[in-house]
């Protein structure tokens, strides 16, 4: 589900509510703005994050699925992390989970330290 709403989401467009928002921004009559949605359609928009005070224009209660590409994933077993990629979302959208290559090592390591026994 996950692959597949990003790929939907980063095809998508922003419609003329975004645009407003954006020139609101621009005329200084929207102060901040807060969304529940997860699509970044506001910032495809042009809305920035934050102003020229460096305050908070536009907060994503829930993160963004693009920030998802600016995070990392948390492996389940050993708990090593790396940067989640495009190829990950494109794995999980095909039902796969990607390999840890922390235990794929590991695990490769135990093998042969099993058969010098």
């Amino acid at each position: 589900m996950l692959g597949t709403l990003s790929e939907l989401c980063l095809h998508a467009q922003p419609n003329a509510t975004h645009h407003l928002l954006v020139h609101l921004f621009q005329l200084k009559l929207l102060c901040r703005s807060y969304t529940q949605n997860v699509d970044d359609l506001d910032a495809k928009a042009g809305l920035p994050q934050m102003d020229d005070n460096g305050r908070w224009a536009h907060v994503t209660l829930h993160g963004s699925l693009k920030s998802l590409y600016n995070r990392t994933l948390m492996c389940d077993i050993c708990s090593k992390t790396c940067m989640l990629t495009l190829d990950h979302i494109t794995m999980f959208k095909d039902g796969m989970y990607p390999e840890c290559t922390r235990c794929i090592e590991e695990g490769e390591t135990r093998i042969i330290s099993h058969s010098k026994l």
